[in-house]
């Protein structure tokens, strides 16, 4: 069974072990679209690996995402669902994890989303700018990894090797 979600990830690694594992477990069973930042192999830098899957909508990527968060030295996953259940939810690689009703959140939060008297059209729009308010007020827990289009250059010309999984997709 599918289970389609908007989602987005920030997940950081200290180690390129971990950051392997993680890109392993994202490579199983589907094709993403994500980002993924190496290193700078200078010694004044400190090793910092990350896999920022940018937000959009994914077919069954959340189970994929529980290993590399529990691998994460730190990061934050973002995402809200219009499968049969209009649920929002954010989850830390620290273990702490927050669930919302989303039409529950939207009363308590944003009020003048809510609509009464709609038609199925309207609904699915309304439920839509739910998902969509949810996700952008959430967004300033995901940790900054500072992506400049420097640092996408620097990983698209590093010599990666087996540390990116073929069908992994590095985008900017």
């Amino acid at each position: 069974m599918s289970f389609y979600a908007n989602v987005e990830a920030i997940l950081e690694y200290n180690t390129k072990e971990s950051f392997s594992d993680a890109l392993a477990c994202l490579n199983l069973t589907q094709r993403w679209e994500i980002n993924v930042l190496l290193p700078k192999h200078r010694p004044t830098d400190k090793a910092k690996w990350a896999i920022w899957v940018t937000p959009g909508h994914y077919r069954n990527i959340t189970r994929c995402l529980e290993t590399p968060l529990e691998l994460a030295s730190n990061g934050t996953i973002i995402g809200a669902s219009d499968d049969g259940r209009l649920i929002g939810w954010v989850e830390h690689s620290n273990g702490e994890e927050e669930h919302h009703d989303l039409e529950k959140w939207v009363t308590e939060n944003h009020p003048e989303l809510k609509t009464d008297w709609v038609t199925p059209e309207e609904e699915l729009e309304m439920h839509m700018g739910w998902k969509s308010k949810f996700l952008t007020t959430k967004q300033d827990e995901l940790p900054d990894i500072n992506v400049t289009e420097e640092a996408l250059d620097d990983q698209r010309n590093h010599p990666t090797g087996e540390l990116i999984p073929p069908s992994i997709t590095i985008t900017s």
